[in-house]
């Protein structure tokens, strides 16, 4: 008994068993559904900057912060305004998952009194007893700390920032805590223009995005599919046997993935839509070959129809399956965690369509009285019928039209760009973004770059030399245009200073005599170094300096630019920092940014690897199976073809090669060989046949053509649904797959044909 003669007899055995299997895993849908753009996911555990990115946040804390611009639109050195702000921020610092919140009310500011100097808040408990004049005195003091000045309040003192740090390990809370900081905000500012930004606020805008996503593609992909089967089949039970073969694969696939404790993001949002739209596309042909066999044999049984119809397109479909899996797993190869998640899961769930394919359709196949049917499409029939007859005659529009889509997409291959810009993903009608630029407007740039000073020659981070350099060296990166102003130990020592001195410090270095003095002073202050201590923002130092003094930190507040753009800041604050630091100390970019930039680096190790893997293993399942190098070699160029054009494209309309795309030539190598696998199939048995080129032509059109046209109907539709996304990366996604559907059809229709007649074995033309 054949394996197919099998899967028949046992069929509602299988089933229960399948079943089980699906239901089980569907527990990890639970964990699936709950998004997660932090930079921590892209990234291996095992990758040095991610190690590093541990380390900052062991002795600095989490640099994630949610940053909110408070726009008084008047001095709010009052007593009324500053209470807000100091109930604000009591109200926010209680909040679960919130580390530190510093704000003018509770920051730290140095005191000459009575010729003693001391540390106290800027702004007293006692701040209601104040006179004006006092006000005026701590509006001073403010403009003149630079640890203050335009990062706390502004020149004017009308906007206020607060610095909300979210604790570490909080990525499955993120956007609950970034809610309830809203919340809180909005209900204590009525009367106020508030506006949020920083890295929490973008990656909590990109897991809502990611969430709504997930939502629209499932149901636009469903309603996609069902329509195109109502026209493809015009059977329910057809029709419900493809539904159950997209459901399958889609819960499983995302069911998997959760119990494996991964969350959606932007790349794998993609999962269920890639899944559903290849997991289908067997189904289309498991009927079109039963429509075959019925037409051939009208003698047979539907049992017998079923055995002959899966025996004829089952090898097919597994090879189709095989290479897509190829296709997709070859993304296992990227450096990138999330990239991995999509090939491997993605991988698992178009295995598990193809066994889900077999057994709905013949459940549904043998379940039915009336006999099989596919739609008369006329238009689809002149159009294979025009190309086979114009290939027949070898017309020139068909070497001319491969000839320029090819040369259209060479051409903009040299334009094409790897970059990627985080809160560009959004829509520009995002809250995010409508508040990033009204932060820029109110306040200027705010972002932050973050670098740790790591002392060479048993120096510590808080030695003189270390300190003059710095004070050097921040002086000139702040002329850089992109930056706006630094913040490192060195501002802490001159702020005691200029108070000790009762007047500005003089210019050049802090001399060893006057460091010593101020070093005595700083000791002398509260020195906790337990974040979690009521009283840790009282240690003037801890933002600047670790326990030990090993390590120093040096902040940067700069515009906020795409991972090549800030690439090319740090470049230039490298070459800065060898002339200052070059036998003092290594200074090396910390926190999310070198993280951000290390993208564009994995971005084309992915696509290169992925593709490279990719073609070879395809190639290498084709010859085992076709027994024929010329024919895999063969089959392998039309899927290269809409590859070219799909890079030229995005090279000529500005399409950056990003997070999102970066896996796009792998999949797109996988899904178009599904038809040429058809094709390629039926090819073979007509020359094994010992048919003419002519004849083998006429055989696989007739075989496999309406088949391989409908399903790349289907993926350009399926692919189009991505198009309704708000992440601007994945709707590119979806333009350029639905594009390459197309293009992939175009190549084994025209091209691969001709390609065929170059190496045909057989004299008979």
């Amino acid at each position: 008994m054949s394996f197919v003669e099998k899967l028949i007899n046992y069929r509602w055995k299988i089933f229960i068993v399948f079943s089980i299997v699906i239901l089980l895993s569907g527990i990890g849908l639970k964990t699936t559904i709950i998004p997660d753009n932090s930079l921590q996911v892209w990234f291996l555990k095992s990758d040095p900057l991610l190690k590093d990115y541990r380390r900052f946040h062991d002795h600095f804390g989490n640099d994630e912060v949610i940053l909110v611009a408070m726009n008084f639109k008047r001095n709010i050195f009052n007593k009324d305004d500053l209470n807000k702000i100091r109930v604000l921020v009591e109200k926010l610092k209680k909040q679960e998952g919130v580390d530190q919140v510093v704000s003018i009310t509770n920051i730290q500011d140095v005191y000459d009194e009575n010729d003693e100097i001391f540390f106290q808040n800027l702004v007293g408990a006692d701040f209601e007893k104040y006179s004006k004049q006092k006000l005026k005195t701590i509006a001073k003091r403010a403009a003149s700390n630079p640890m203050i000045h335009n990062r706390l309040v502004n020149a004017d003192g009308t906007v206020a920032m607060l610095w909300v740090q979210m604790q570490s390990e909080i990525d499955s809370t993120r956007d609950a805590i970034v809610a309830n900081v809203k919340q809180i905000v909005n209900v204590d500012s009525m009367d106020i223009d508030v506006h949020y930004g920083g890295v929490g606020i973008v990656y909590s805008a990109l897991n809502l995005a990611t969430t709504h996503d997930f939502g629209l593609f499932i149901i636009l992909s469903y309603l996609v599919m069902i329509a195109f089967l109502w026209y493809a089949f015009k059977s329910t039970k057809m029709i419900v046997a493809a539904m159950s073969v997209i459901s399958v694969g889609t819960v499983f696939t995302l069911g998997l993935y959760g119990l494996c404790g991964n969350h959606l993001n932007m790349v794998t949002v993609m999962l269920p839509t890639l899944v559903a739209i290849l997991g289908i596309a067997d189904a289309i042909h498991f009927p079109s070959a039963f429509v075959q066999i019925e037409t051939l044999h009208p003698e047979f049984n539907k049992r017998d129809v079923a055995i002959a119809a899966l025996k004829k397109v089952f090898m097919p479909c597994l090879m189709t399956t095989l290479t897509t899996m190829a296709g997709f797993l070859a993304l296992v190869s990227s450096p990138m965690l999330v990239i991995q998640q999509l090939g491997y899961y993605a991988a698992w769930g178009i295995g598990i369509s193809l066994i889900s394919s077999l057994l709905f359709m013949i459940l549904a196949y043998l379940s039915m009285h009336e006999t099989a049917s596919l739609p008369k499409d006329k238009f689809i029939d002149k159009i294979l019928t025009r190309i086979l007859d114009d290939l027949k005659l070898s017309k020139l529009w068909i070497k001319l039209v491969c000839f320029v889509v090819v040369l259209v997409g060479l051409l903009g291959i040299p334009k094409l760009n790897i970059d990627t810009y985080t809160i560009g993903y959004l829509p520009d009608k995002d809250q995010a973004v409508v508040d990033h630029k009204k932060i820029e407007k109110i306040w200027g740039n705010y972002n932050v770059l973050e670098l740790m000073v790591h002392p060479l020659n048993n120096l510590k981070a808080d030695d003189v030399r270390i300190i003059n350099a710095t004070e050097k060296f921040i002086s000139e990166v702040s002329q850089l245009p992109e930056v706006r102003h630094g913040l490192s130990l060195a501002d802490v020592y001159r702020r005691i200073e200029r108070v000790f001195r009762s007047a500005p410090p003089p210019k050049g270095p802090m001399q060893s005599d006057t460091f010593s003095q101020i070093k005595l002073i700083v000791d002398s202050g509260v020195n906790v170094w337990d974040r979690k201590a009521p009283n840790f923002n009282e240690n003037i130092v801890a933002p600047f300096l670790n326990k030990d003094s090993s390590i120093g930190r040096i902040t940067f507040v700069a515009e906020m630019l795409s991972a090549k753009e800030i690439d090319r800041v740090l470049k230039k604050i490298d070459s800065i920092a060898q002339k200052y630091f070059s036998e003092l100390a290594n200074v090396k970019p910390s926190g999310y940014v070198p993280l951000y930039v290390k993208i564009i680096e994995y971005i084309l190790s992915s696509q290169i690897k992925s593709l490279f893997i990719a073609i070879g293993t395809i190639f290498l399942l084709m010859f085992i199976w076709l027994k024929s190098f010329r024919l895999a070699l063969i089959g392998i160029i039309p899927n290269i073809f809409p590859i070219i054009i799909m890079f030229g494209l995005m090279g000529h309309f500005g399409i950056h090669l990003d997070i999102a795309t970066a896996t796009i030539a792998a999949i797109i190598m996988g899904v178009s060989i599904d038809d040429t696998i058809h094709f390629l199939y039926y090819w073979a048995k007509a020359e094994k046949d010992g048919r003419s080129y002519v004849d083998c032509l006429d055989f696989t059109f007739h075989s496999c053509g309406r088949a391989a046209i409908t399903t790349s109907v289907l993926l350009f539709l399926g692919y189009s649904v991505m198009m309704f996304a708000d992440v601007k990366s994945v709707v590119s996604f979806g333009g350029l797959t639905s594009v390459s559907a197309i293009l992939a059809i175009v190549g084994d229709l025209l091209l691969l044909p001709l390609l065929l007649k170059l190496g045909f074995p057989n004299k008979k033309i």
